[in-house]
């Protein structure tokens, strides 16, 4: 969730009926405010539904300390970026002793295992994997799926920066020696280096949102060229289809930016071409490939990021 264009600019101001009932009409005027903060923080609802997500898809300090410290700054604070500066600056006095062991440490293992799982739901459990691509990793899925199915042939990691031997690193991708081979994302130029029709699976577990809307298209079509026929998208990505879906993402992206130490004009520059579900099916089935109609969303997550899987045929 890190890098992109302004959460302000990513956020309609427009209230669909749905939106009205969950915000209630007391409160749906909220979502017209450029704050995301205020946005999700100044609706009961919207702030109850956004703990969901500390405690189950983001828990690197203790939810009610982190939950409690957002909700008083953004009470006082007047923009967004001066609240994500000041909760940012107030992190250490939330942050337990060893908090990468006692949080961040589970919390990654808790989702290697649960998108691991969904995976070979969708896959099938007996499923083997002849070619095997992870987009925006250096193979944090891989280590866990590996454990699970067998995966042979080309395995290729696509990402912004290649694998080091950091102990973030090691930790990501669950062991010292480095996985597959590398190649560079590139922001989101076509995928080279990786032979046409190689690839079984092809796993995009950080979505297509961040990429430039204008290279979405072919970087799909590239993906599309590496997997054989009859090979597998696995596509993770937020149903974004009314202004609180936008807003309650839009702040996970902040919330996560800020807590792992991205500083304003980084989380600012984020692009985030949110979409719902039809519209990326819409997307992918242009390219060539076949939507097999199942969303798994993770239990506790408020921003719908579905699990989806899709056939080159």
């Amino acid at each position: 969730m890190a890098g992109c264009q302004s959460s302000e600019n990513n956020s309609s101001s427009a209230t669909t009926d749905s939106d009205k009932k969950l915000l209630g009409m007391q409160n749906r005027d909220a979502l017209t405010e450029s704050s995301n903060f205020k946005a999700i923080y100044g609706n009961p609802q919207l702030r109850a539904a956004f703990f969901l997500f500390l405690q189950n898809v983001f828990h690197l300090y203790p939810e009610d300390s982190f939950h409690k410290l957002i909700e008083d700054i953004t009470l006082v604070g007047k923009t967004d970026q001066d609240i994500y500066r000041k909760v940012q600056s107030k992190l250490p006095t939330i942050k337990p002793f060893l908090s990468e062991a006692t949080y961040a440490l589970p919390a990654l293992w808790k989702q290697k295992e649960e998108l691991s799982r969904e995976t070979l739901q969708l896959l099938g459990t007996s499923s083997k994997i002849n070619g095997y691509l992870e987009v925006g990793s250096t193979g944090r899925y891989l280590s866990k799926l590996r454990t699970m199915t067998e995966i042979s042939g080309d395995i290729v990691t696509v990402n912004v920066a290649a694998p080091t031997y950091s102990p973030v690193d090691i930790a990501e991708r669950g062991q010292l020696n480095k996985l597959g081979r590398y190649v560079s994302l590139n922001n989101y130029e076509p995928v080279s280096d990786v032979a046409d029709n190689s690839i079984d699976v092809v796993a995009n577990y950080i979505g297509f949102h961040h990429s430039p809307p204008e290279k979405r298209d072919t970087f799909m079509q590239s993906l599309y060229r590496t997997i054989r026929p009859g090979g597998r998208l696995i596509l993770r990505d937020h149903d974004v289809s009314s202004a609180s879906m936008n807003r309650m993402v839009a702040l996970a992206h902040d919330v996560f930016n800020l807590g792992v130490g991205a500083d304003w004009p980084t989380n600012q520059s984020e692009i985030r071409n949110f979409t719902s579900i039809p519209e990326i099916v819409t997307a992918l089935e242009k390219t060539g490939f076949k939507y097999k109609g199942t969303a798994l969303l993770q239990a506790g997550d408020p921003t719908h990021n579905a699990l989806m899987e899709f056939v080159k045929v």
